[in-house]
């Protein structure tokens, strides 16, 4: 069974995502990791058998520990349910097994969740027997709908200037929203904000500007790019948004056709064209996915990520 929702429909058609008792595939696709973990979070606890579902990366997701690890276990009784993150990472073999053994997991919940639909997904949707639920990508002119949404979500009250001057002075980034609505609550110290006084501060708080860091890291500058972050000291909600950015921003220096079919291309589109020209494809092959990386090494609150980094771009390791 397949189904596709904006997120504040999503909200109110699956308030919990899953239902209660439910068994089986349940496969998830957000564009978006914010609110991919806005949607597990709304899962129940006491709805999960043991607490909490046991965790595989879509890259480890082997036949064998599928097999040992969701069946063997299985025959015994232990039921754990289980969750797939970055599933469009699987490898082939494994998304085939799961479709053809559909009924080994009749008494266990499997999240598998997607953040594209480029790989494995659409087989997922078309089988009958998976509960397939599909988030669609909020469009630009809904940035109002989006802040509110959130803002609903994590409880905040904010007067009418304070939600416009968000709106009108941060990025249309899910994350960068977020985070501004944490720094506003930090400074004030509540989630209702009239005050106006108190917004310029918080919402200056800790910015990264994405695209400045966009430029440096596609005109080859990764030292400067690295030296940007250890001075600024980003939290891990901001790198996982700074790096969903910088993956979306290595694939089009990977591919920058989509800029020769625009009839007015952007600053930020000629600059595509212009960097995609200083690299390899098998240079950028390998930075996007260092940046796929960095946002599970976000996800995972790592507190090496810096050093990873550091490994990486300092100029001694270029």
């Amino acid at each position: 069974m397949f189904s596709k929702f904006l997120p504040w429909d999503l909200a109110r058609a699956r308030s919990n995502l899953i239902d209660e008792g439910q068994k089986g595939i349940f496969a998830f696709l957000s564009p978006d990791p914010f609110f991919e973990r806005l949607f597990l979070r709304k899962i129940p606890h006491h709805w999960i058998e043991g607490g909490s579902f046991e965790v595989q990366l879509g890259n480890e997701l082997t036949v064998n520990w599928i097999e040992e690890n969701w069946i063997n276990i299985g025959l015994f009784g232990d039921n754990k349910p289980g969750m797939v993150l970055l599933a469009d990472q699987m490898p082939k073999e494994s998304k085939t097994f799961l479709l053809e053994n559909e009924a080994y997991f009749q008494d266990r919940l499997i999240v598998l969740c997607f953040q594209s639909s480029l790989k494995h997904w659409d087989e997922f949707k078309a089988n009958e027997k998976v509960t397939a639920v599909q988030m669609e990508a909020p469009r630009f002119w809904e940035s109002r709908k989006v802040l509110q949404f959130l803002c609903d979500e994590m409880g905040f009250d904010l007067s009418y200037d304070v939600f416009n001057f968000v709106l009108d002075n941060v990025p249309f980034e899910t994350g960068d929203y977020i985070q501004s609505l944490k720094n506003l609550a930090l400074e004030s110290g509540s989630l209702k904000i009239h005050d106006m006084h108190l917004v310029h501060r918080a919402i200056s708080m800790h910015r990264l500007d994405h695209f400045e860091l966009a430029t440096l890291f596609g005109s080859k500058h990764r030292h400067h790019f690295l030296a940007t972050l250890e001075k600024s000291q980003p939290e891990f909600e901001e790198l996982i948004s700074l790096f969903s950015f910088m993956e979306k921003h290595v694939g089009k220096l990977l591919d920058p056709s989509y800029v020769q079919n625009k009839a007015k291309p952007s600053k930020y589109d000629k600059e595509i064209e212009a960097h995609s020209r200083l690299w390899k494809s098998h240079e950028l092959t390998r930075e996007l996915e260092f940046m796929s990386q960095m946002i599970i090494h976000a996800k995972r609150k790592d507190a090496m990520m810096m050093q990873l980094m550091r490994n990486r771009w300092h100029p001694l390791h270029i």
